[in-house]
């Protein structure tokens, strides 16, 4: 698994603790039997165009993005058990809950992911 963060537009920092699974178990272990999210914290699943919150025991925000980083669609507050999917998403950032709004994501907003080095 790889960490790093998510800036969007001007370099503003997104999430400054992204995990990015690398295999296929970990994208499909995703958030299951971690600790919830927390502000600052997320995890980019690509390639991935849909994704589920079963088995999950808080809300999260997603946000679909396509091969560029552009959001195609947003949803805050996904709550547990739900199945959410983007037509031409590539990438899924999970986000902690209310994410959204706080930093101000849209449709159509940029968001890039850079490794973070470990000295």
């Amino acid at each position: 698994m790889k960490i790093g963060a998510v800036t969007g537009e001007h370099g503003a920092i997104v999430a400054a603790r992204v995990m990015r699974p690398e295999s296929a178990w970990e994208r499909m272990r995703g958030l299951l039997g971690r600790p919830p999210l927390k502000p600052g914290e997320g995890m980019l699943l690509a390639p991935c165009a849909a994704v589920h919150t079963i088995g999950m025991g808080c809300p999260i925000d997603l946000v679909f993005l396509s091969r560029d980083g552009v959001a195609l669609k947003l949803a805050p507050r996904t709550p547990p058990f739900r199945i959410r999917a983007a037509r031409g998403a590539d990438m899924t950032l999970e986000l902690w809950a209310g994410a959204i709004s706080e930093r101000r994501l849209a449709k159509g907003s940029r968001l890039r992911w850079a490794e973070l080095s470990v000295c």
